[in-house]
């Protein structure tokens, strides 16, 4: 098992049990579960509030990039496209996917996988997401923080090379516009 030595091995069928119910839920709705917990970090903010803040990093990101008339239209495109697809999750329309699987999943505000299934297998599911995580927080201690200060490093390690390579890409525009 993964999680080796940070649970205790009375929990290993609640994790098998849980891995069993992921089996059974739709991709995008698991993008919907993953988009769900981030969201959390939005409390108080509004549906609308989140979309726009969401749309101005992704605007903010495109923007350091340094890239050339094409490769905008090309995004600007993706971006037509990844709208059309919205349309084209669950709840309102179930297996369909992207054939060209081009365009990357961005947050969506709206991430709501409640409304998907009505049968409850997404409560169920979060229940022992929730208590598996409570039992890792607490079964070791040392190790948990030791996870913990590992995660931060490798985020803190993602930021700093986001941050290069968006100063590197604004150096080599630099000479193309004068």
């Amino acid at each position: 098992m993964i999680w080796e030595g940070y649970s205790h091995p009375s929990r290993t069928e609640q994790w098998i049990s849980a891995s069993e119910k992921l089996r059974h839920i739709n991709a995008h709705v698991i993008q919907d579960m993953e988009d769900y917990v981030m969201l959390d970090g939005f409390k108080g903010k509004s549906v609308d509030q989140m979309s726009k803040i969401i749309e101005n990093d992704l605007t903010q990101r495109k923007k350091r990039k340094g890239k050339t008339k094409e490769e905008e239209e090309e995004e600007r495109a993706e971006d037509k496209r990844r709208r059309f697809l919205e349309q084209m999750r669950p709840p309102y329309i179930w297996n369909f996917f992207d054939q060209g699987g081009n365009t990357p999943h961005i947050l969506r505000a709206e991430a709501d996988p409640f409304k998907c299934y009505v049968d409850g297998r997404i409560q169920s599911l979060f229940e022992d997401i929730h208590a598996l995580g409570i039992h890792l927080t607490k079964n070791d201690d040392a190790r948990w923080k030791l996870l913990v200060k590992y995660t931060v490093e490798i985020f803190k390690a993602e930021y700093k090379k986001e941050q290069e390579d968006a100063a590197q890409d604004a150096a080599q525009a630099a000479p193309a516009k004068k």
